[in-house]
């Protein structure tokens, strides 16, 4: 009768006890690791692992067993371990080895649960055994983010990457990051043909062809040194191939504040200075070595944290930073000349109060300071300032004297701190036709004063500032154009 018994329990262990559950358990004692096959280390088939070891395929674990056709004779497996089968309907069977008896299933075993473990053991399967992660830790198992459960038991699904990303793994953190290529794709890198990874995260060289004397197009080499009448770039030179393909020639040379544009087949306006921390928008960033953007992968993002970007770090709202983000906008040199000044901080407000508008003419034979009044400017809110006489509009400010502002006239405005504007207390900068001899030294702006206006354009036309890549004592005049007055 006991033998029978025994016999039928060996039967419903060989099916209760060695599937692979994904539990991933060991004995008492644990299981052992192999060699490890996977991106994070564990085994990925049993080649990976030591002779008489197998791989547990959902923790990617080397276990003795998975099922208890893995051991030798009347053994089952428990927690991945080969143990002697030994039937029960009462732990008076199972304590002389140091068990227990599991009532459901007629055996004895090493735990019921993980509380008669020790050692930061859990209970799986009827062994103790050893966490299969640590806790916080993630992986990738495909598309998807797991996270490691909170007694280090089991991997745990956490996101699964929208399309257009893959799970990609750094140490033990994983996140879902967007397509560097389209996966399995073939493509160009400037001149080089190159293959995407299947996940889309990387991509291997396939051919320099820049080196072979080709250009790259549509993922392969060419076999001409150029493709027909496209721009190039090299430097600050734009060139453009001709028509047999065979070389290019030089279009022309960018200026200071310049970059060259392929796609233009032209010079653009640089959006930063080269290789200088600045912000685009509120976030706080290193400018890249052409000043066409921003190397945003180690950026600070200001304006999320409430902060405000100033000339690239991030700075809490005060009165002093507030004014550190006023900036002229816009100049107008026709009938009723005005300046306009905006907050250009997202954060922080800005106060006139006591700031000082320098402007410098030719014509005026010299230059005016007007202290401005109290006047609050929100996030991007900006204000005109009207001279003497002028038929000031609601909303803005009329100061008391004239500004003399005149298309093919040297002129130049100036916001500072304080009486006398300096390079030391200057807070922005425009000037237009030529540099007029009352601008203090030490302030200047790159490469040149503002030009083009003609004076039939002076009531129709602004000057109209797009960009804002200069700080104290330093301006860019590449950061203006001519534009329509609104």
């Amino acid at each position: 009768m006991r033998l029978g018994i025994f016999a039928a329990l060996t039967a419903v262990c060989a099916v209760a006890c060695g599937s692979s559950n994904g539990a991933g358990l060991g004995g008492g004692v644990g299981g052992t690791g192999g060699t490890g096959g996977s991106s994070d280390g564990g085994c990925t088939t049993s080649l990976d692992c030591d002779v008489g070891e197998l791989c547990e395929p959902t923790n990617r674990r080397c276990v003795q067993c998975i099922s208890a056709a893995d051991c030798q004779g009347t053994d089952t497996c428990l927690g991945n371990q080969c143990r002697p089968l030994v039937g029960c309907e009462s732990d008076n069977a199972c304590t002389p080895m140091g068990q227990l008896c599991d009532k459901q299933l007629g055996i004895c075993v090493d735990c019921l649960d993980s509380s008669q473990c020790s050692g930061g053991k859990f209970c799986a399967t009827g062994g103790c055994i050893d966490p299969i992660c640590a806790q916080g830790a993630m992986r990738c198992e495909g598309s998807t983010i797991e996270g490691c459960s909170v007694d280090g038991s089991a991997w745990e699904p956490i996101e699964v990457c929208a399309s257009g990303k893959t799970c990609q793994q750094a140490g033990s953190v994983a996140s879902c990051a967007a397509w560097s290529c389209a996966p399995d794709s073939t493509f160009c890198l400037e001149d080089e043909a190159r293959k995407c990874a299947a996940d889309g995260s990387s991509s291997t060289l396939l051919e320099d062809c820049k080196a072979a004397g080709h250009y790259c197009e549509n993922g392969a080499c060419s076999q001409t040194a150029c493709k027909p009448n496209k721009a190039y770039c090299d430097g600050k030179d734009v060139l453009r191939c001709d028509e047999a393909g065979a070389g290019t020639w030089l279009v022309q040379t960018c200026s200071e504040g310049e970059y060259c544009h392929a796609g233009n087949g032209g010079c653009d306006a640089q959006w930063c200075v080269p290789n200088q921390l600045s912000c685009s928008g509120g976030v706080a960033a290193m400018c890249n070595e052409d000043g066409s953007s921003w190397d945003l992968t180690n950026s600070t993002p200001c304006a999320a944290q409430g902060r405000a970007c100033v000339y690239g770090e991030c700075k809490d709202c005060t009165p002093e930073v507030g004014i550190s983000e006023l900036r002229f906008i816009q100049v107008f040199l026709g009938k009723e000349d005005y300046v306009w000044v905006q907050n250009i901080s997202s954060v922080c407000s800005a106060n006139l109060d006591g700031l000082v508008l320098s402007v410098t003419t030719s014509l005026s034979g010299g230059h005016s300071e007007f202290v401005l009044p109290a006047y609050n400017l929100p996030p991007r809110e900006g204000v005109k300032i009207f001279e003497q006489g002028s038929t000031a509009q609601s909303g803005s400010i009329r100061v008391s004297g004239a500004f003399a502002f005149q298309a093919g006239a040297a002129g130049a405005a100036l916001l500072c701190h304080s009486a006398p504007c300096s390079a030391s207390n200057l807070l922005d900068y425009v000037t237009w036709f030529e540099v007029p001899s009352g601008v203090p030294q030490g302030i200047e702006q790159l490469p040149s004063p503002l030009y083009g206006m003609q004076t039939w354009q002076e009531d129709s036309s602004v000057y109209q500032r797009q960009k804002f890549k200069g700080k104290p004592p330093t301006f860019y005049g590449s950061d203006w154009q001519l534009a329509n007055v609104h």
